[in-house]
């Protein structure tokens, strides 16, 4: 009966996944002056680095490579670059997963901002 569930859940999963990484991705998108743009959190990092700790499963270094592609372009910086800090990041953070998924928020928050470093 589980499976079943499970089977029916995946395809909303992933929806909402998706939904959230475009989400991340368009409100990284607007042009800020250099005052505020310090201050602008990395959005799309944030999103993928939070279902990387909570859906590691569903997302990997294939959806870092096409958010930090996606935020390249969005931001018209240097193709590229984004893409392989996400990758590294999003590394980083698969191979320790099952530690940092058992820390409390403030424990998480440093291994996301360590990742971000």
């Amino acid at each position: 009966m589980s499976s079943e569930w499970e089977e029916i859940q995946r395809p909303t999963v992933a929806r909402i996944i998706w939904a959230t990484m475009i989400a991340a991705l368009l409100v990284s998108a607007p042009d800020l002056p250099k005052r505020a743009f310090f201050w602008w959190p990395d959005w799309a990092a944030m999103t993928l680095f939070f279902w990387i700790i909570n859906r590691p499963q569903s997302v990997g270094p294939f959806a870092a490579f096409c958010m930090g592609l996606g935020v390249d372009l969005l931001t018209n910086s240097l193709a590229g670059s984004h893409s392989l800090a996400y990758v590294l990041s999003a590394f980083m953070l698969a191979r320790s997963q099952s530690r940092i998924s058992s820390l409390n928020v403030g424990g998480q928050s440093l291994a996301a901002l360590m990742a971000l470093l």
